[in-house]
């Protein structure tokens, strides 16, 4: 064996190596090799989160911007000022109320 694998029956990890010279062997429970495994990844810059803690966080996230979106399509007022020539805003004024002012003020 020349690399670190999990060992089912013995529950832990184990990897050796052998040589003309010598037999090298290692092994160490799960709580072990995650504590070395996880500070070579946080020694690379990887984030050291369970694969549920992942889970959770993209659930959380996907929970807010879904939360997000709504509040943010929800305000159609907000475009009335928006200064980008690629947003589209058109006013229709109605007849109807205009003429309904003009009545009054003739009035």
């Amino acid at each position: 064996m020349s690399k670190l694998e999990y060992n089912r029956n013995t529950c832990r990890w184990e990897g050796s190596i052998e040589t003309d010279e010598e037999f090298f062997r290692v092994y160490m429970t799960d709580e072990t090799f995650r504590t070395h495994y996880d500070a070579y990844l946080e020694n690379l810059g990887i984030p050291t989160q369970t694969y549920l803690e992942m889970i959770a966080y993209v659930d959380k996230v996907g929970r807010q911007q879904y939360e997000a979106m709504q509040e943010f399509t929800a305000d159609v007022e907000r475009w009335r000022t928006c200064k980008d020539t690629a947003v589209r805003t058109y006013v229709h004024k109605y007849r109807r109320k205009v003429a309904a002012i003009e009545d009054k003020e003739t009035q």
